[in-house]
């Protein structure tokens, strides 16, 4: 509850979370379009960046952005320890056409309390137990395609989710 009312309610996300997605934004804007101006630079043939941040950070994302979840285990929008909020910059082969698709991934409580070590699908385990819980997040796009956002759209989106007086949107001299 206490997430709810204090790190989700748009008026507060916003304000929050604005601090962390234009760096988020403008890393996929680099690998996208080849230019880029993210306040902390990274690698331009970087295939993987990794943002660390803490629950509230993954709260205010979600409350900013108008986005919810759910986990198998029935947790909506709750932001469990050791999570992860992915954002996955993806090209169409065929119409090289870009989309951004949103996903949380996280350990069940059973897995934390087991200690469980988690891997990719395996042969050796059926059961799935060492797969993490895993959600799509669903876009606020007008053309959402199979759970994905067209690039412009997603940028249109972010950038107008931002609260600019708390945005440092470029490097500073």
């Amino acid at each position: 509850m206490q997430f709810t009312l204090l790190q989700r309610p748009p008026y507060l996300a916003r304000r929050q979370g604005s601090a962390l997605v234009p760096q988020v934004l403008e890393t996929l804007r680099q690998a996208a379009e080849g230019r880029s101006r993210p306040l902390r630079p990274v690698p331009h043939d970087a295939r993987l960046v990794i943002y660390v941040g803490h629950d509230t950070n993954l709260a205010n994302i979600g409350g900013m952005l108008g986005v919810d979840w759910t986990f198998k285990s029935g947790l909506e929008d709750r932001t469990p320890p050791a999570g992860a909020m992915a954002f996955e910059l993806v090209r169409e082969t065929a119409t090289g056409t870009r989309f951004v698709r949103m996903t949380y991934f996280n350990q069940t409580l059973e897995q934390m309390r087991k200690a469980t070590r988690l891997s990719p699908p395996a042969p050796r385990d059926p059961s799935g137990a060492n797969l993490p819980d895993v959600t799509t997040i669903s876009p606020r796009c007008p053309n959402v395609r199979e759970g994905m956002c067209p690039w412009a759209e997603f940028v249109s989106w972010m950038e107008g989710s931002l609260e600019r007086k708390c945005a440092s949107l470029h490097p500073q001299p």
